[in-house]
């Protein structure tokens, strides 16, 4: 019995890093906003990333603290952590929409949305280095979408797409002529 308590006293500290550090969804958008206080999870307006590869390494988010009539708030999450919580002083934050993202309305998480870029890309020939990703809603009865911008190893744009995040549909592709042949879920 002792030594059960010791090992998972031990395995614990894994464990909780698995939580937000644990495989493909670890690092992914979903997983940021987990660890959001629930006066900022009811409130996310937009999440973005760059240089996502599929994960990044930092997620940008934009939330009103308590209600939607507080001061605008940047947060940066990594790690499973928020390391910044800042007032946005970004004047084109305030002219986006200020619908809040509804977190069960997006079933399409960021692993996925890569994976759809990535075989836009290659139905194309081109070679995907990495992502940048915003997540959205501009209404309340709105589908949150994806928007995920492409780019090859040297950073030079490869495409744009506009994801449904709900169900992967894709509403524009520039950049892309061909569309790949299936995309599995």
């Amino acid at each position: 019995m002792m030594k059960m308590l010791i090992v998972a006293i031990m395995l614990f500290p894994f464990a909780a890093a698995a939580q937000f550090d644990g495989g493909q969804a670890g690092r992914s958008a979903l997983a940021a906003l987990s660890i959001l206080p629930d006066n900022y999870a009811q409130n996310v307006v937009r999440v973005s990333a760059d240089n996502a590869d599929p994960d990044p390494e930092t997620w940008y988010v934009m939330t009103y603290k308590g209600t939607m009539n507080s001061p605008l708030r940047s947060l940066a999450i990594s790690d499973g952590e928020i390391k910044r919580d800042d007032a946005s002083y970004n004047p084109a934050a305030y002219l986006r929409s200020r619908t809040p993202i509804n977190p069960d309305r997006v079933l399409i998480d960021s692993p996925r949305a890569y994976q759809i870029a990535e075989a836009y890309c290659i139905a194309n020939n081109k070679q995907l280095d990495s992502v940048s990703f915003a997540l959205s809603q501009q209404g309340k009865a709105a589908v949150p979408v994806w928007e995920i911008w492409c780019y090859d190893s040297k950073e030079k744009p490869l495409g744009y797409l506009k994801i449904s995040a709900t169900e992967g549909s894709v509403f524009t592709a520039k950049g892309f002529k061909n569309a790949p042949d299936i995309l599995v879920p």
